[in-house]
């Protein structure tokens, strides 16, 4: 629902997303960004149906990134604490099929790089092609930055940061960084 502004009420959590959006996600290592981040991902594809794009430099989709969206698409633990499996073979499926409807991965190959235009290229595809409206990028230093000469780091970070802002209006998508 939205108020008569035209921008989204909030939700019971406090919580409000407007398109288009740049979000960073900021912590220091071992924080639980990327577990924060999957589950938002699978959140707002159950609430509003959003399709997401998330990136793959650092983990394999299969089996780190299939067992924690099947975690959270199932709603409970793969085991107890004693080991015991409380997952079936039909709950694994219906995630998997959940999976299928609502992520894509943006997967560097091994020894290539992903620079900025090819990033660029790759989210533009999904969203066009694929109706992607969620991006999400874990971690942004996996991206292979290359800061011209003459350019500090800061001002190229300024400029990468515009770039993914500027395609987050042109395509109204949340793209969320860590």
């Amino acid at each position: 629902e939205t108020y008569k502004s035209g921008f989204p009420e909030l939700d019971a959590h406090g919580f409000r997303i407007t398109f288009p959006a740049f979000m960073p996600v900021i912590g220091p290592y071992g924080s639980g960004k990327s577990v924060f981040l999957r589950q938002l991902l699978v959140n707002l594809y159950k609430l509003h149906g959003w399709k997401f794009l998330l990136t793959s430099f650092e983990e394999k989709v299969k089996p780190r990134y299939q067992r924690d969206l099947r975690r959270h698409f199932i709603g409970k633990p793969l085991c107890t604490s004693s080991g015991e499996v409380l997952w079936t073979d039909e709950d694994e499926a219906l995630a998997d099929a959940e999976i299928r409807k609502s992520a894509m991965f943006l997967i560097r190959k091994r020894n290539t790089t992903m620079d900025l235009a090819r990033l660029v290229d790759r989210i533009e595809f999904a969203a066009r092609v694929h109706g992607i409206k969620v991006v999400a990028i874990d971690p942004v230093n996996e991206v292979e930055h290359q800061v011209p000469k003459g350019e500090s780091k800061t001002e190229y970070m300024g400029k990468f940061i515009m770039a993914l802002k500027a395609l987050a209006d042109d395509y109204g998508l949340l793209m969320i960084v860590c």
